[in-house]
Order: structure tokens, then C-alpha cells, then sequence
């Protein structure tokens, strides 16, 4: 064949995806995975290893004494309460709640002979009733100990807050302190119109009228808001009772004021809710008083954190949104449902 009848033709190469990419590509994946199994591993690892333990208890939970200002032998501890107060039992990974770690705290405190006194640092909406009488009885046995025990009220200090606070010997409050709320809550909702907007409806078996009181498919009858209020009543007169005895203040004159409302620390001073405005300092100062004692050392409590938590926190920085299933979701899932509460609920 000659050059003359051959026709050579050039034909550009198509362009693709360059082989190293894949090879690239290929790699990450395989790490992705490697961490993914590993993370897997680790965690079955550490619930197979707690499951053969038993959960953790709240026996178990350590603190580690953190000193924070002050010197001497004798020693006041500062217990922070802060957030919903509600007992939910904790996990498995021994993170415990708001009820369970200050009872734990207030019960270490009360076995170290050279802890004179505590000091509550409340700012709290309140919540459940039973966590709240829990901790309100925590405070009345510490008390009986004969050490001393009072409350400084940060920013909120409301209903089962209160509730709690009410018992201590010395409530004072910051100048912008809001507290008060003397009451009881339960609140559900009425979906049943929706429902039948939408097409659906609500089948149940019960055994008695009652069974499915509260149900967000049907209307509540009068019997059933009878008998709701006067849960609500009688969990109001125990309010007032523990208010009444903690603050040594005629009956009378708590169900004068107990309509809910909120006051600030001038109003509550007036009423007698507590006994003193200042800050941090002015509370170590009167417990001091209180103890009869010139010189303490000022400390806190710090959890010690278990294997399984520290696992847990490294997964937080890591993935934001485990940050949020693991600690606000256990708050909020707390309150899924119906109960009764001392929570004051600015949004109603």
C-alpha cells in the first residue's frame, strides 16, 4: 500500500477520569470504613464489657475534690443545679442526671467530716414533681446532719427550683434573679379535629373508661378534668406545705401569693421567699457565719469520667449531631408524654 492510498486519519483520544483519582477515591472509602468497623467495635466492645459488669450505678460514680478558692481544713462545697431537674435513672454509660448527681454529690459531702457546709447554685425552670421532691428531701436530710446547707439563685429559680430551694437553711438570690412560680402544670393536646381533617382515625381496646385518658384523639370528658384537678390540687397543697415549713411562713400567706406568678429578687425579699440579695461571695461569707467557722476552703465535685464516656465525647467533637442524641435528647425525652410538673413554662 502506498502513501498515496492511504489516509491516515487522526482521531483525537477522548479524555476520561485519570486512573490515580480512582485509586484515590478507592483508598479514602476503605479508611472511611476501617473507622466506621473500628468505632463499631469499640462500642460493642465496651456494652458487651458493661453488660457482664451490670449498668453503672450511681454507687459507683467518683468524684475528684477540685479546689477553688480559699484555704484551711475545713472545706464548703458548691454543687451547681442547673437545667430540668428530673430523675431519669441515668444510662448505661454511666452519665448520670440532674436528681442523681447532686443526691450523690450532697451524699459525699455529708460523709467528709470537714465539709461544713454546701451551697446550691440553682438556676433551674424547675420539672418533674417527684425529681423535684426527691431533691427537696435530699436537702432536708442533709440538713438534719447539722451542717449547713443554702441556696444562691442565678438567673431562674422557679417552681420545682424553688420547691427544692425552699428547705435549705439561707436562700439568697443575684439582684436579676427571677423566682417564684408557685404551682403545678400538666398540659397535653387535643389533635382530634386534625386527625379527622386528615382522614384518620383512632382505634383502641381499653378496659376502662379511663384507660386512655389524656389521649391526644378524643376530647377530655368531665369526669376525666375532675380527676386530673385533683391530682393537680393535692400535688398544689404539698407545694405549699414544703414552702410553708421550709420558710417557716404561715400557710396563709404562701396561698396568698401562690397563683404561678414570678417575682424578682426585690419582690421575693419582701415576701419572705428568701433572705438575702447578693452574690456568690456574700453566700460563702453567711455560710461561714452559719458554721461558725473563719477560714474553709472552697471546692467542687468533678465526675469522673468512665471509659465508655470518654469514647462517647470523641464522637461528640466528631459528629456534632451525636453531641445532640446524647446529651439534650435524654432532657427532652424525659418530658415526652405526660406528667406532672413544677416548671415554670414561659412559652404557654
Amino acid at each position: 500500500m502506498t502513501d498515496e492510498n492511504m489516509i491516515i486519519k487522526h482521531i483525537p483520544k477522548k479524555e476520561g477520569i485519570p486512573g490515580w483519582f480512582w485509586a484515590v477515591l478507592t483508598f479514602f472509602v476503605m479508611v472511611f470504613v476501617a473507622f466506621w468497623v473500628a468505632g463499631a467495635g469499640v462500642i460493642y466492645i465496651l456494652k458487651e464489657a458493661q453488660a457482664s459488669l451490670g449498668h453503672v450505678s450511681s454507687e459507683d460514680i467518683r468524684f475528684e475534690e477540685v479546689a477553688v478558692d480559699g484555704e484551711g481544713d475545713r472545706k464548703i462545697v458548691l454543687i451547681p443545679v442547673k437545667g430540668l431537674i428530673m430523675d431519669s435513672g441515668g444510662d448505661s454509660w454511666g452519665r448520670m442526671d440532674l436528681v442523681k448527681e447532686v443526691s450523690n454529690k450532697l451524699k459525699k459531702a455529708q460523709a467528709d467530716e470537714k465539709v461544713v457546709a454546701v451551697i446550691l447554685q440553682v438556676d433551674s425552670p424547675g420539672g418533674g414533681v417527684t425529681a423535684s421532691d426527691i431533691l427537696a428531701n435530699r436537702v432536708k436530710d442533709f440538713r438534719k446532719s447539722g451542717k449547713v446547707i443554702a441556696v444562691s439563685m442565678e438567673d431562674i429559680a422557679t417552681s420545682g427550683a424553688y420547691y427544692i430551694s425552699a428547705p435549705s437553711d439561707y436562700i439568697i438570690a443575684h439582684p436579676t434573679t427571677i423566682t417564684g412560680s408557685i404551682g403545678v402544670l400538666m398540659q397535653g393536646f387535643n389533635l382530634e379535629v386534625l386527625l379527622e381533617k386528615i382522614g384518620v382515625q383512632n382505634v383502641i381496646f381499653k378496659s376502662g373508661s379511663m384507660k386512655d385518658i389524656f389521649s391526644p384523639t378524643r376530647d377530655i370528658t368531665e369526669e376525666e378534668k375532675k380527676l386530673i384537678q385533683d391530682i393537680v390540687d393535692f400535688m398544689f397543697r404539698r407545694f405549699i406545705s414544703v414552702v410553708s415549713q421550709g420558710r417557716n411562713l404561715p400557710t396563709e400567706s404562701i396561698e396568698a401569693i401562690a397563683d404561678a406568678r414570678i417575682f424578682t429578687s426585690d419582690e421575693a425579699l419582701r415576701l419572705g421567699l428568701i433572705d438575702d440579695i447578693g452574690y456568690i461571695e456574700d453566700a460563702i461569707d453567711k455560710v461561714k457565719e452559719l458554721a461558725d467557722v473563719r477560714e474553709a476552703k472552697i471546692v467542687r465535685y468533678k465526675k469522673e469520667s468512665t471509659l465508655s464516656e470518654l469514647f462517647l465525647m470523641k464522637m461528640d467533637d466528631i459528629n456534632p449531631v451525636s453531641k445532640i442524641t446524647n446529651s439534650n435528647l435524654l432532657e427532652l425525652n424525659g418530658y415526652g408524654g405526660f406528667r406532672f410538673l413544677y416548671l415554670w413554662k414561659a412559652d404557654l
